[in-house]
């Protein structure tokens, strides 16, 4: 898997869509990348050297350490 290289200063709402077909949309409050799914609802992305404290179902985290 290719690594996706991301804007490294997004403006609340910027969207990103990579190669990889998927598009991205930076909420600049709690300060992530969502993805819109196909299916319903959205993917939580969390990039961050500590993981999140209360996790739900499709959540996902990217340590930065």
């Amino acid at each position: 898997m290719a690594s996706i290289d991301f804007p490294a200063t997004p403006t609340d709402g910027q969207t990103f869509s990579p190669a990889n077909g998927v598009i991205y949309q930076w909420k600049a409050t709690p300060g992530m990348w969502m993805i819109q799914t196909l299916v319903t609802g959205t993917i939580k992305i969390t990039v961050a050297s500590t993981a999140p404290s209360s996790p739900s179902t499709n959540d996902l985290w990217v340590d930065t350490t």
